[in-house]
């Protein structure tokens, strides 16, 4: 599940000026009225979502609910985080990680999704898409 952070590319931390940021950078490469007349139904499309995702973002009380249910959806979807383990006495040393850093080395748990979970991320995933393209025309990131 893709939520509105991960979709604005913003921690969730993020503050207003930030989710604003990205709000105006979205729309600088989704708004229909600048994209080419075939992708116009899927620039609308993701132009909605990301209006929605700044409105829910920017509104501390919508926020607040968001975070929750955001929240709620972690615990009853994803699987809890492994306990940290204890750190060793004394590093042998030559130890090296084969894993590397950051999430390299973490394995998630499959997670079965709802019918309407699936149709969701599909239309993240084409959205997205668009959103490459739109990209790549542009010469952003």
């Amino acid at each position: 599940m893709r939520n509105f952070y991960e979709f604005l590319d913003i921690p969730e931390t993020a503050t207003e000026a930030e989710i604003t940021a990205a709000f105006r950078r979205w729309m600088r490469l989704c708004h229909p009225d600048k994209v080419p007349p075939a992708a116009k139904d899927q620039a609308m499309t993701l132009a909605k979502i990301v209006e929605h995702a700044h409105s829910t973002l920017t509104n501390p009380e919508k926020r607040a609910a968001y975070d929750k249910e955001l929240a709620r959806w972690r615990e009853m979807h994803l699987p809890p985080k492994p306990a940290p383990a204890p750190a060793p006495a004394a590093p042998p040393a030559q130890a090296v990680s084969i894993f590397g850093s950051g999430l390299a080395g973490t394995v998630w748990a499959t997670v079965t999704k709802t019918a309407t979970e699936a149709v969701q991320d599909a239309a993240a995933d084409a959205i997205s898409k668009v959103a490459d393209k739109l990209r790549k025309k542009k010469g952003t990131k």
